[in-house]
């Protein structure tokens, strides 16, 4: 039982350490990127199931997406390991991404018939376009 235990333990700390040279530690940004993206890809199957348009095909596509979105952010993470740039890369591709993630999720509620607060949507378009020009 101990033993089991043990591997366990050994195998979340490795996991976890591989995840963080991988992607950076777990701040702030990466943790609601990661949320934003679980959030959108559960909100697409809800506004799929709504107007009825469920496709695996399309999920499939949707999932492949949101893993070639965490390449982008390993690149940018490494960017900032060689450069010596502190995290700001990953912090503004993380942030643009949280940004194109948060308009989606709004995009499908309103798909399935949920009001959006203007100045939400107001804050992500401005947050986007922030770092469309950095």
């Amino acid at each position: 039982m101990q033993s089991t235990e043990s591997l366990i333990k050994a195998t979340v700390a490795a996991t976890a350490t591989i995840c963080t040279g991988i992607w950076g530690k777990a701040d702030v940004w990466l943790i609601a990127l990661l949320v934003f993206l679980v959030a959108d890809y559960l909100t697409g199957i809800a506004a799929a199931y709504i107007t009825q348009q469920l496709s695996s095909k399309i999920g499939f596509k949707g999932i492949v997406k949101k893993v070639v979105l965490l390449a982008v952010i390993a690149v940018a993470n490494i960017m900032d390991i060689t450069l010596g740039l502190n995290e700001v890369m990953r912090s503004v591709v993380c942030g643009f991404y949280i940004a194109n993630e948060g308009l989606s999720i709004l995009e499908n509620a309103s798909k399935c018939g949920v009001k959006i607060p203007s100045k939400l949507l107001g804050a992500l378009k401005q947050l986007q376009s922030e770092d469309s020009e950095v």
